[in-house]
């Protein structure tokens, strides 16, 4: 059986990130539109190569000219891309000052057996990214 050798920089940065076996979340290719009209297609156009790591929220919508992204699907598109393809590029996960999305449950702080209102949900998040518990730029 022949080795499978480990993608290029290059090779990384064409990647698609849409409708791309490799790049899945929850064991699904992912599809997004916004994106796509507004050019963002490829890891290279959410990856640094000075900085050396992802592009924030807030630097996706200047270099892209968006009104606004979606957090929480910026965090499952970015966190689609295989960790091996992000330290292959030069983004190490142990540096504090690299962005890379941080997830949690609301099981783990709402009795979810009741129903919340997305008030009380979003108060929660804004609760939390005061308290740098969410790492969102």
């Amino acid at each position: 059986m022949p080795r499978k050798e480990n993608p290029s920089k290059q090779q990384i940065l064409a990647q698609l990130l849409f409708c791309n076996p490799q790049i899945q979340y929850n064991n699904s290719s992912l599809y997004n539109l916004q994106w796509i009209r507004h050019g963002i297609l490829k890891i290279k156009d959410v990856y640094n190569l000075q900085t050396r790591r992802v592009l924030t929220p807030r630097e996706l919508k200047q270099k892209y000219y968006l009104h606004w992204i979606n957090e929480v699907e910026y965090r499952q598109i970015i966190s689609a891309i295989p960790d091996s393809f992000i330290q292959t590029l030069g983004e190490y996960k142990e540096d504090q000052r690299v962005y890379r999305p941080t997830t949690f449950h609301l099981d783990e702080y709402f009795d979810t057996s009741g129903k919340k209102t997305a008030k009380e949900i979003y108060m929660f998040s804004l609760e939390k990214r005061e308290n740098n518990f969410l790492k969102i730029n």
